[in-house]
């Protein structure tokens, strides 16, 4: 039983890490499903599962919301800043952009550092 189908790799360099994170979370989440098949196939399972079963079926979910939120965490860092210095005015307008509070949270959100480390990691030194 197929999770997710992960789309082509982009082209655009800005969403390298939010795809590389969306790739990790669909393996994970993958890797649960696979155990759970694997178990109920080997005690030949009919009906409901068992506890350890439905845990391995939280764990998939938890795994999949978890990598959702991280890549989408991820593409806001990468792309905020190139989307908002291309905006014609109206993502100002829609967000309220300009009051000072909101664009200051925003511009501390996306210079602080990622945490991730790998080959597409955004923490850079200066």
């Amino acid at each position: 039983m197929a999770l997710c189908a992960v789309p082509a790799r982009p082209i655009n360099t800005l969403l390298l890490n939010a795809h590389s994170i969306l790739e990790r979370a669909c393996d994970s989440a993958q890797a649960f499903l696979d155990a759970f098949a694997t178990v109920r196939k080997s005690r030949k399972a009919k009906g409901t599962a068992t506890d350890h079963e439905q845990d391995l079926m939280r764990a998939a979910l938890v795994f999949a919301a978890a990598g959702l939120d991280s890549m989408v965490k991820q593409l806001v860092r990468d792309t905020l800043q190139t989307v908002i210095s291309k905006d014609d005015g109206s993502l100002r307008t829609t967000f309220n952009l300009d009051s000072g509070g909101q664009t200051r949270r925003i511009c501390g959100f996306l210079q602080r550092p990622s945490r991730r480390t790998g080959p597409h990691s955004t923490f850079r030194k200066n």
